[in-house]
């Protein structure tokens, strides 16, 4: 699998990549914040990220609008899509990760299902998740910390 690490179309495939992930979060929020004890559970979003961030860099998915979380789609093992993102380089203590991603969305999810899927925004819960993959290098960095994301 190629890994885009620069060049001149990183910039379109990372903001392409990084507002279908805004969309799979703020999808998440919306289902914890009308039903939270149903199907859906953190490690599951952690997973959905994990495999749509793990997949070669290619325009994202065409359907619209994104569903994610129909329960059709299951996703690989996070442990799998962590290693396909580590790829080619030393691999990172995986299940800290997952961990440390799992407690992100899990506190989130806590908070989504108050009932207001706006609190947090999905954004900050997303910039959580990435900096966790960012400060192991499993997914490239934008070239700055505020890059917009437009979904």
């Amino acid at each position: 699998m190629a890994q885009f690490t620069g060049g001149s179309n990183f910039d379109e495939h990372w903001e392409a990549s990084a507002n279908v992930a805004l969309a799979l979060v703020r999808e998440a929020a919306d289902l914890f914040a009308k039903a939270p004890h149903d199907t859906l559970t953190p490690d599951g979003v952690v997973a959905t990220l994990l495999w749509w961030l793990a997949r070669p860099y290619q325009f994202p998915c065409r359907r619209r609008p994104l569903r994610f979380f129909d329960g059709v789609f299951q996703p690989p093992s996070p442990h799998e899509s962590c290693a396909a993102l580590a790829q080619g380089r030393t691999r990172p203590c995986v299940a800290e990760i997952i961990d440390r991603l799992n407690s992100v969305m899990s506190t989130a999810a806590n908070e989504w299902a108050l009932g207001n899927p706006e609190e947090p925004a999905g954004r900050e819960v997303l910039s959580a998740l990435f900096d966790v993959l960012w400060s192991q290098r499993l997914i490239p960095r934008p070239p700055s910390k505020a890059y917009p994301l437009d979904v």
